[in-house]
């Protein structure tokens, strides 16, 4: 299995390149990983990492007749304020306008535990309050919603996939939903890193109205709503699409008066700016062709030690039973790591002078 799990990945493999779990986005990420600091501590805490972009076309939608979810300062929400006793669901206070792009970020400001958090989106065909006495993975339940659980994992229609890194508290988490198109396009990014594109069929009817949600089951759980905007793709648009692909060029337009406010409107089209607090962005130096590639290879890997040739799981029940292979392929890994590091240092006189391929820590 370590032969195979080399040759499939093609190259070196490190153990600190691969991980499960997205760490922190901002330079207080010590603090953010420390168990001992509360919620109520992060949220009064003077850290505004990644929060430069705090324009909101709209907010999250909390009436003070519910218990069940409390807004603070326009911008925290909590879900389970006291105690939980279900799923808490909130959307937002308006819809999301047909024919545009649109972006919004969460910071999730508490550790992440209990049968799940998610954020997506949902139709107005959503019920809300259905599972209010029912611990269960809301969005992606049923055909009008779609969710991405702290998990990893992406929900619809009641089959979860496998997507993307596990995040909890400091991870920023971004959802990017193409509303232009004759079907909707959402994806979900971490840390400012796009994720891929999630799915590629929501429906799109004038008749009816997409809103941002979010649930949670467990108790106390915090998340602050950093921004939301909304821009039409038109040629200034796809201009900038290309120009953030060259960080020279970036660098060239926002030094240009004339094109600092487009600059600043489009600012969630500049990927570059990902973990720019995070020392492992510069350790790691990870470039979005290394996560492509491993995700496909990844994906190959998976479909290859499965007889199953469907990638997406019925429920996550299936989930949790297949979770062997995914413990093999750790330990795999790991095992690999260990032969490696113990051929290098049995026979020095050998070097290797193959270039390090450095993947990134999607998983």
């Amino acid at each position: 299995m370590p032969e195979q799990i080399s040759k499939i990945f093609g190259g070196e493999i490190t153990k600190d390149l691969i991980s499960d779990t997205a760490t922190p986005f901002c330079k207080c990420s010590k603090r953010m990983l420390d168990r001992r600091l509360s919620t109520n501590d992060v949220i009064k805490s003077s850290c505004t990492c990644g929060e430069e972009h705090n324009e909101k076309i709209w907010n999250w939608d909390v009436t003070k007749e519910r218990s069940d979810v409390l807004l603070q300062n326009d911008n925290v929400l909590t879900f389970h304020p006291i105690y939980s006793q279900g799923t808490a669901v909130v959307k937002g206070d308006a819809p999301l306008e047909l024919g545009k792009q649109h972006y919004w970020e969460v910071k999730i400001m508490s550790f992440l535990t209990g049968t799940d958090f998610m954020i997506g989106v949902g139709t107005d065909k959503v019920n809300i309050d259905s599972h209010h006495y029912q611990f269960t993975s809301f969005l992606g339940n049923d055909d009008q919603s779609w969710g991405f659980s702290y998990r990893g994992l992406i929900q619809h229609n009641h089959r979860v996939k496998y997507y993307g890194q596990k995040y909890s508290r400091g991870v920023i988490v971004g959802v990017h939903l193409d509303l232009e198109g004759p079907m909707g396009i959402i994806e979900f990014y971490l840390n400012r890193r796009p994720q891929g594109k999630a799915y590629l069929n929501i429906p799109i009817d004038q008749n009816t109205k997409i809103y941002p949600m979010a649930c949670s089951t467990s108790a106390k759980t915090s998340i602050k709503l950093i921004n939301s905007t909304s821009v039409k793709k038109n040629l200034q648009y796809h201009c900038m699409e290309t120009i953030a692909k060259n960080p020279e060029m970036l660098e060239l337009v926002k030094s240009i008066p004339g094109f600092k406010r487009l600059s600043h409107e489009l600012w969630f089209l500049q990927c570059k700016q990902r973990y720019q607090y995070h020392s492992d962005f510069e350790k790691n130096n990870l470039m979005l062709e290394d996560e492509a590639i491993l995700s496909s290879k990844k994906k190959k890997f998976i479909e290859e030690t499965d007889n199953d040739d469907d990638s997406s799981l019925d429920s996550l029940e299936d989930l949790y039973k297949n979770a062997h292979r995914i413990k093999h392929f750790k330990r795999a890994i790991n095992t690999t790591t260990a032969e490696r590091s113990k051929s290098d240092t049995s026979d020095d006189s050998e070097i290797d002078e193959t270039p390090l391929i450095f993947f990134c820590n999607h998983y």
